[in-house]
């Protein structure tokens, strides 16, 4: 198996705003570093591969998970033949304040589950996959309730300091230029859907992001661009 750069322009996650499957590879697959845009989830359940996540390159076993946010690169090269469990979704799929949080990224989803974490996960996507076949009266409330849950247990793993003290108005600014990059967003539209100042957004966003607003999305445009070419 053997993927050349990319980024998967189109969702794979229809109306339900996630997937969850069991996916392999078998020994000396690879596929090479890729991006998206929506977030995933993956933990090794047997096998051994070399991953690569953004510029770190790792051997990864049973119980490596990681989670990749917005424009997080990966590729995996399988050494073994190892089997995944694999979770996309989009920012819909989520509470919204986890979603946001998701949304700033924090460059290092990289975290190990020992095997009662791994059957807890098990357990909930099980869930998942019951309530989505049974449609029962509030099926899409649980769903919700239930990815968030799991995503809240890796991120309880991997999340930065710096991410949990980010303010709420920064999380849904990234989050939303992360999202609309591809279409004409300013500040000052932004700042009027966000109900406060162009000034204050503009000088929050550079206090937390170290970087103006207009920079972010010039550099969130130019790499995607650069993988289109």
């Amino acid at each position: 198996m053997h993927n050349s750069l990319l980024m998967n322009l189109l969702t794979p996650l229809g109306d339900s705003h996630y997937s969850t499957s069991i996916r392999t590879m078998k020994k000396n697959d690879f596929v090479n570093a890729h991006w998206h845009n929506y977030f995933e989830f993956e933990v090794i359940l047997d096998g051994k591969t070399e991953h690569t996540y953004n510029e770190y390159t790792y051997i990864a076993e049973k119980g490596s998970a990681y989670l990749l946010g917005f424009y997080d690169f990966h590729a995996v090269k399988a050494l073994e033949d190892t089997t995944f469990l694999n979770i996309t979704f989009d920012a819909n799929s989520l509470d919204r304040h986890i979603s946001n949080i998701l949304a700033m990224g924090n460059g290092n989803g990289i975290c190990e589950l020992n095997d009662n974490e791994i059957d807890y996960i098990k357990e909930r996507v099980n869930i998942l996959n019951t309530e989505e076949s049974n449609n029962e009266p509030f099926s899409s409330q649980l769903r919700r309730s239930v990815l968030t849950e799991i995503i809240i247990c890796i991120l309880r793993k991997t999340l930065s300091d710096d991410t949990q003290k980010t303010p709420s108005l920064i999380q849904q600014t990234v989050s939303y230029m992360h999202t609309h990059f591809r279409e004409e967003i300013s500040l000052k539209d932004l700042s009027k859907q966000l109900t406060v100042s162009v000034n204050h957004l503009g000088v929050l966003f550079k206090k937390h992001i170290k970087m103006s607003f207009h920079t972010y999305l010039n550099i969130l445009r130019l790499k995607y661009a650069c993988e289109l070419l």
